[in-house]
């Protein structure tokens, strides 16, 4: 337990830290930094095979993949000068898509980590 009334001599005196040396400059980030540096340059070499090598082994890992990277809500907006049932038909049909594609995507999901849970997915555990 520490003393609540501390001598003056012991005291951190106006202008002086507890400990004057300090942590380095920038060591609480420097292996996030070397890991997406590293990261990126992987990526540069080799992303692109296994992007293509993923679309063609596992259809479903790479729409959930791409699913994933998409914002979770969808903002429409639309300007209709006038009364226009084409542009109401157009709009019904894009929130129509939208939501069997959510549909088709959550079973995915679910079918997935019902027969492969391993964990946290990488992709959301990078993301945070």
């Amino acid at each position: 337990m520490t003393n609540p009334n501390p001598s003056p001599a012991t005291r951190f005196r106006p202008g002086r830290s507890g400990n004057p040396r300090g942590r380095i400059a920038g060591a609480r980030d420097r292996l996030g930094r070397k890991f997406i540096t590293a990261l990126a340059s992987d990526f540069e070499q080799y992303g692109g095979a296994a992007i293509e090598q993923l679309r063609e082994d596992d259809p479903g890992a790479y729409v959930r993949i791409v699913a994933s990277l998409l914002p979770k809500d969808l903002t429409v907006r639309a300007e209709v000068s006038g009364p226009s049932t084409e542009t109401h038909w157009n709009l019904d049909g894009l929130l129509k898509a939208r939501d069997r594609i959510r549909a088709q995507l959550d079973k995915e999901r679910q079918e997935h980590w019902d027969v492969e849970h391993t964990g946290t997915p990488i992709l959301s555990a990078l993301s945070e």
